[in-house]
């Protein structure tokens, strides 16, 4: 995050207007995206001009139902077969 926020500041010093940034991230990437703009947000610096999201990871929880929905089991059928026998 300290990397992040770096970047920002760094980018105000040399005169970017906050509104001309735009921040990007994939996948985990994605998510010190959002927790960068929501950081910013929160301690009151200008709000940057958009971010660019891919497949971001905002939940690490997985608590979501299409984790559990969309789940697809890497484990061959009848190894977790014998894993639900034994539990």
């Amino acid at each position: 995050m300290t990397s992040s926020t770096d970047g920002y500041h760094l980018c105000t010093e040399i005169k970017v207007p906050p509104s001309d940034i735009i921040l990007s991230g994939d996948s985990a990437g994605g998510g010190i995206v959002v927790q960068l703009a929501m950081f910013l947000r929160d301690q009151g610096f200008s709000e940057v001009g958009g971010m660019m999201l891919l497949s971001p990871w905002l939940d690490l929880t997985t608590s979501f139902e299409s984790w559990h929905e969309n789940r697809v089991s890497l484990v061959p059928r009848e190894v977790e077969v014998q894993r639900q026998a034994r539990d």
